[in-house]
């Protein structure tokens, strides 16, 4: 990566390493030469010429997040790519295998290069517990059960009930309920587990 391409002005093209023929800028946009999903012939050609470039429209991933479906004319034609780690791609560099792309002040929509980090997956957490940007409990797109449904769990395995009858009569799996009981999920959830929640009937437990 260049300098000129670290420095780049806000609407500045840039060409995206590895795929020929799209371009990024530092407004977070992404430009493409492509017509109809394909990969104009010749790397040289005048297809390939920035200044007929068009501005994509990103789509939303269920987490969120903003992406692109990118064509290369290899093995994988059309790849799906995030939109901050195009960008990230582009103006910071490779991101290291260990690492993910985080957004620095929490905001999914603001993929300028200043606002993006490679940071470790413990870090990248940090920084969305600061933000209030964490999906945890009822807010998480993976919850089966709610809040509520998992106090009541822990309240029944207080009262003696073994995992498995939890488990059987909430319809989920016994590591389930083990992560659940040792906090390794909804760990919100962990202070004052020994209190009987609110307006709870019991539900029928197996024998």
């Amino acid at each position: 990566m260049t300098s000129n391409e670290t420095e780049a002005p806000d609407g500045q093209l840039v060409p995206i390493p590895g795929f020929i023929g799209y371009f990024a800028n530092r407004m977070g946009e992404i430009w493409t030469v492509h017509r109809k999903g394909k990969v104009p012939t010749g790397a040289g050609g005048k297809f390939l010429d920035m200044n007929c470039a068009l501005r994509m429209k990103p789509w939303r991933c269920r987490q969120g997040y903003l992406h692109h479906t990118l064509v290369d004319g290899g093995p994988r034609t059309r790849n799906r790519k995030s939109l901050h780690s195009l960008i990230a791609l582009t103006f910071i560099g490779p991101r290291p295998s260990e690492l993910v792309v985080a957004h620095l002040d929490g905001n999914k929509d603001n993929n300028r290069p200043e606002n993006l980090n490679y940071v470790t997956q413990q870090e990248n957490v940090n920084h969305k517990r600061v933000h209030g940007t964490m999906l945890c409990g009822d807010r998480s797109h993976m919850s089966r059960l709610t809040d509520e449904e998992c106090r009541e769990m822990l309240f029944f395995l207080d009262e003696g009930f073994s995992r498995r009858q939890v488990a059987e009569a909430y319809g989920v799996s016994l590591s389930h309920v083990y992560a659940l009981r040792t906090g390794r999920i909804r760990r919100h959830l962990t202070e004052g587990v020994g209190d009987q929640p609110s307006a709870v009937e019991a539900p029928t437990i197996p024998a």
